[in-house]
């Protein structure tokens, strides 16, 4: 969750699929944590 919650401070305007690939998760994955 850090990771994710760094991520958006770093890249508010992505999409999730984006944060996803950065990730190595998957969209689902994203969509569910946000």
């Amino acid at each position: 969750m850090e990771m994710l919650a760094q991520d958006v401070k770093n890249y508010p305007d992505a999409y999730q699929y984006e944060r996803a690939k950065r990730l190595g998760v998957s969209k689902q994955g994203i969509n569910h944590a946000l």
